[in-house]
């Protein structure tokens, strides 16, 4: 026998063989993936309205910005570090929660400002809008930080 018939016939003989793979049923396809339902937009309460000006920590000015998203996070600047959360809302109730920050180098005044409103921010049982003003409240009703919409 010639290669060349050798040849041919060695592949028309791997051809006729079945392939077990062939024969077995496909395997399943994989899953589709759904789009995840997402729960609409929340409605925008007096916290989140608007921006706030911080004006006031304790007793001590302040002069920062405050904002709370309809998605219960809450951000917060005097203009070096940027310190964000999330929080929790019914009624004047009002939880914030552990804040995360940029550790940046900061002048003295505004790393205290920075220290003040974490520290009231952990204390925050409540709030009230008093006026046009906001204010963050403990759980005896003291005010611990005033904000006013911020222009």
């Amino acid at each position: 026998m010639k290669p060349i018939y050798l040849a041919a016939f060695l592949l028309a003989a791997c051809a006729a063989r079945p392939n077990p793979a062939d024969s077995a049923p496909p395997p399943p396809a994989a899953p589709v993936a759904q789009p995840v339902a997402t729960a609409p937009d929340a409605p925008a309460t007096e916290l989140s309205r608007h921006g706030w000006r911080i004006t006031r920590i304790g007793r001590t000015a302040a002069n920062g910005s405050l904002a709370f998203s309809a998605n219960n996070r809450v951000n917060a600047s005097f203009g070096c570090n940027s310190l964000s959360g999330h929080f929790s809302q019914q009624g004047q109730t009002l939880q914030i929660g552990e804040l995360a920050t940029t550790l940046m180098l900061c002048p003295p005044n505004v790393q205290a400002q920075e220290e003040r409103l974490s520290a009231a921010f952990s204390r925050t049982a409540a709030y009230r809008i008093n006026g046009n003003k906001l204010e963050l409240l403990d759980r005896r009703q003291h005010v611990l930080l005033q904000a006013e919409p911020a222009r």
